[in-house]
């Protein structure tokens, strides 16, 4: 199967350095898109729509629904939705830039997350930079991905969103389950 780097396709961007941000620009106070919001873009459970003002200067690094980000910490990719579009980027996250219509947000999503050789090549990356667990963006752009047509790019993003939304939904009835369990034992005990 063929293969091509992942800077054919897509540019990265990465986020603001906060304390830098608020020096620089008179408004200090900026809702970031921090690892809650990425928690909940991943598993697409919904939180609160909030509209939000986003200064012209800030405007580049504001997420909006539908960008795709990477958690620079947990080497997920995951899409925007809309409870958290107009948030400001910080440094723990990279914007991904599609530069074409050649590949699919969600195949790249699957690719990026779960793909084994994509896994690999980021493992190496980390592993080459030695300073942080951080993936360097040159490292990025030199992750090569197998290249498959359009359609079937479709419906490989299709289903793979299909199961983040699954284990989000799996995740949120485990944790009910347990408080529920929780609570039985505990007003088991109160009763004795």
């Amino acid at each position: 199967m063929e293969k091509q780097p992942l800077s054919d396709f897509v540019s990265f961007a990465p986020g603001i350095n906060p304390t830098r941000a608020e020096e620089q620009f008179s408004k200090t106070q900026f809702t970031y898109y921090d690892q809650t919001s990425f928690t909940q873009d991943y598993y697409h459970t919904s939180g609160k729509l909030q509209e939000r003002e986003i200064p012209g200067a800030l405007e580049d690094f504001a997420v909006h629904t539908g960008d795709v980000v990477i958690s620079n910490s947990l080497h997920k990719a995951t899409l925007v939705h809309s409870e958290n579009s107009g948030k400001i980027l910080s440094l723990n996250f990279t914007r991904v830039n599609f530069t074409g219509t050649e590949l699919d947000k969600h195949f790249f999503i699957y690719l990026f997350n779960e793909h084994a050789d994509a896994q690999r090549q980021k493992d190496r990356e980390i592993q080459n930079t030695k300073t942080s667990a951080r993936l360097p963006l040159k490292g990025l752009r030199n992750i090569t991905i197998p290249i498959v047509p359009l359609k079937e790019q479709l419906t490989l993003g299709q289903i793979y969103r299909n199961v983040l939304t699954l284990r989000g939904k799996l995740n949120r009835y485990a944790e009910l389950l347990n408080a529920f369990a929780i609570n039985i034992l505990e007003d088991n005990l109160k009763e004795k």
